[in-house]
């Protein structure tokens, strides 16, 4: 009896399986080329709760990716319980007032505002 058919199978899920996981930490990042190398970053920042990384995680809502965008809100959102009407998957005009609402809304001065005058923005 060969043991061949059961080693394949073994190889096949051992490469799989490496395909799926994260890439090395010096290669993630939010700059980094390789978008799997994005979302592991956007998704580190949202699991910790990362507010200083608000600014890249609001540039990525920008890429390209659409995995990119989707994992850039969910992190967002995670962070700070809003999505401010965005979708991931809208279309270009209306992903860009979102982007411009999020782009708002970090801004140091609107820390500072009434609470009244930053419910007007879309907060949902």
């Amino acid at each position: 009896m060969s043991h061949r058919p059961i080693g394949l199978a073994f190889l096949g899920a051992f490469v799989a399986l490496q395909a799926c996981a994260p890439p090395p930490a010096e290669r993630a990042g939010f700059d980094a080329a390789d978008p799997a190398a994005r979302i592991h970053a956007i998704r580190r920042a949202g699991v910790e709760g990362d507010r200083s990384k608000l600014g890249p995680l609001v540039a990525a809502l920008d890429s390209e990716d659409p995995a990119v965008r989707m994992m850039a809100i969910q992190a967002l959102e995670r962070i700070t319980g809003k999505r401010r009407g965005y979708s991931p998957y809208a279309a270009p005009a209306t992903r860009s007032a979102a982007i411009e609402r999020w782009r708002h809304a970090i801004e140091p001065a609107a820390a500072t505002r009434p609470r009244e005058a930053r419910r007007s923005g879309g907060d949902d």
